[in-house]
């Protein structure tokens, strides 16, 4: 798992959803630690038009119990910025 979005961006240029979500948590210093702002995340790329192609991973991450299911994005300098203007209002 990278520690930051330029690092994900820097090694691939598709990435999973999951890794990217954890990576802006950490960069804005928020929990990832939360289905449904993960949810909301999800939605939030979909209504920016960011096409989200479904991934199989064999130990998905879960968090409250939940599944986080991943998608692979591409991680492009106008996702990212995308990606960065969203701000979840997460318990620290």
């Amino acid at each position: 798992m990278a520690k930051s979005l330029n690092e994900l961006k820097g090694k691939l240029l598709f990435n999973n959803t999951v890794d990217v979500w954890i990576a802006l948590c950490r960069e804005k210093n928020k929990s990832y630690k939360n289905f449904s702002e993960y949810e909301r995340f999800l939605d939030y790329l979909r209504k920016e038009g960011i096409k989200l192609f479904e991934l199989k991973i064999t130990n998905p991450l879960k968090v409250e119990g939940k599944t986080l299911k991943p998608y692979s994005i591409r991680l492009d300098d106008k996702t990212l910025a995308k990606v960065r203007a969203f701000y979840p209002e997460l318990p620290t």
